[in-house]
């Protein structure tokens, strides 16, 4: 209730009862005492509900600032989600024509069918590949990065250099196995005599020469690149003491243990790469006994992969992929009578394994132009009874909706050479016959007639909206390299 009212009330009823009881004597305060008190109570009364009115007009004051300010801060987000919305539009455009001209140089790249050079692969077990790639007309690349992972039995090496002229970027994928110990005795028969083979630990020695780099190794070698050291001629240490040693110390010679004997000045060694050379012909020996062992590499490999070079003057992109593998009795088609006993096979064969490779997208009128590396699931079936072979490239890394189709070639001979064409599927729309593949079979054993372990090969395909064979209208292309066992 209204305090004001209430305060009128009390005093209302006070003096309609005071009217009504003016008989008789009482001993309390008299009327008028008490009109004043109630009087002074109904001033409190109103003073108070002066006071609560005050309040409520400050707290509808407060409401009314606070909505405002409320109202204010939904503008500002307003205004910061537009801002947002259009820098994160033109930052989506930005990114659009970035990707255009990224897949627009990309596929001029891939589009050429010029060599960017030549590709030479050692492959190394449990560390990065020796690789030599030298540009056509230009000097061997020497690359600044080199690291390593891998992938089930595959090695993979990544190597990138930042030229003054260009940047490359080279992926080998390989297979090799670790290498083995065999007796010095067997893998150098023609130059580690031993006249007591029937005594163990007879010593067996053989002139070292520069030919000698690869295999040689000490504590006491140089360390540095480009560093010569001469070993003075000062000492004869050996248990017989001939006279004879000028210069013995500890060493390896092909992952096998014994002595380096210097028996002519200049005894000179000196460290070129990770490697040493014999400087100024000294005469040099390594001796060991009938029972040392050398490290003998695995010869039984394949390796594939690709390179991506890019011109800093123009940022023109150029690509290769190449494939290939072990030493010439492994491969069926180049060992000796390995066509034709390749072709005498039956049966059937699936192998599988990586793919990797390079591709672009270019949309001139759209925003899903895209380039770059992909990897991907490479899996063929060879019918040995009619000697053709075919494959599907699916699981690609940078799309889900991607396959190729390696379409049924000839294997003849062991190797898919020609005739090869390519399906490319995107989104369940083929285009097709406008690509090429090849392929060759190796095995780990030196081949005579089985069913190869392994092939590699390398493939292109193309996108085109288009039917023709002219590829005018082309809007995709991938070039590929893949390796794949049994």
């Amino acid at each position: 209730m209204n305090i004001k009212l209430m305060a009128a009330l009390i005093l209302g009823s006070f003096v309609l009862a005071g009217c009504s009881g003016s008989g008789g004597g009482s001993d309390g305060p008299s009327a008028s005492e008490r009109i004043a008190e109630l009087e002074e109570q109904v001033a409190e009364l109103t003073e108070q509900a002066e006071q609560a009115e005050q309040q409520s007009q400050t707290s509808d004051q407060q409401r009314l600032a606070a909505e405002q300010q409320r109202q204010a801060a939904e503008q500002q987000r307003q205004a910061a989600e537009r801002q947002r919305q259009d820098a994160e539009k033109k930052a989506a455009e930005a990114l659009a024509r970035a990707s255009q001209a990224d897949a627009r140089a990309a596929i001029t790249g891939l589009r050429s069918t010029t060599a960017v050079g030549t590709v030479v692969v050692t492959p190394r077990h449990g560390t990065t590949a020796d690789v030599a790639a030298t540009p056509t007309g230009g000097s061997a690349v020497s690359f600044a990065s080199r690291s390593r992972s891998s992938e089930s039995v595959w090695s993979i090496t990544t190597l990138l250099n930042a030229g003054f002229t260009h940047n490359d970027n080279l992926i080998v994928y390989s297979n090799l196995g670790p290498a083995t110990r065999v007796l010095l005795t067997q893998q150098y028969s023609d130059r580690f005599t031993d006249n007591d083979l029937d005594t163990a630990g007879s010593p067996i020695n053989a002139a070292i020469t520069t030919a000698d780099a690869h295999l040689i190794r000490s504590g006491s070698f140089p360390t540095i690149d480009g560093d010569d050291k001469t070993f003075p001629n000062n000492y004869e240490n050996d248990a017989t003491s001939d006279g004879l040693d000028i210069v013995r110390f500890s060493g390896t010679f092909d992952g096998a243990s014994g002595h380096f004997h210097c028996t002519a000045q200049p005894c000179t060694i000196g460290r070129r790469g990770n490697r040493y050379t014999i400087v100024g012909g000294g005469t040099w020996a390594f001796h060991a006994t009938d029972t040392a062992r050398a490290l003998v590499d695995d010869t039984s490999y394949m390796y594939f992969g690709w390179w991506k070079r890019e011109q800093k003057s123009d940022e023109a992109l150029s690509f290769q992929t190449f494939a290939g593998g072990m030493t010439t009795e492994h491969s069926a088609a180049d060992a000796t009578g390995g066509p034709a006993a390749f072709n005498a096979l039956t049966s059937t064969a699936t192998y599988r394994g990586p793919a990797v490779g390079q591709y672009a997208v270019y949309q001139p009128l759209g925003a899903q132009s895209s380039a770059g590396s992909f990897t991907a699931d490479a899996v063929l079936t060879a019918n040995f009874d009619s000697n053709m072979l075919s494959g599907t490239i699916a699981n690609f890394s940078n799309a889900s909706d991607w396959s190729v189709t390696l379409n049924t070639a000839s294997m003849a001979g062991g190797e898919v050479t020609s005739g090869g064409t390519v399906d490319w599927a995107i989104a369940g729309n083929t285009s097709g016959g406008q690509g090429a593949w090849t392929a060759e079979f190796f095995s780990e054993a030196p081949y005579v007639g089985q069913t190869p372990d392994g092939v590699v090969g390398q493939f292109t395909a193309v996108f085109d909206i288009d039917t023709d064979a002219t590829n005018t209208n082309d809007v995709g292309r991938i070039a590929g390299a893949f390796g794949a066992r049994k």
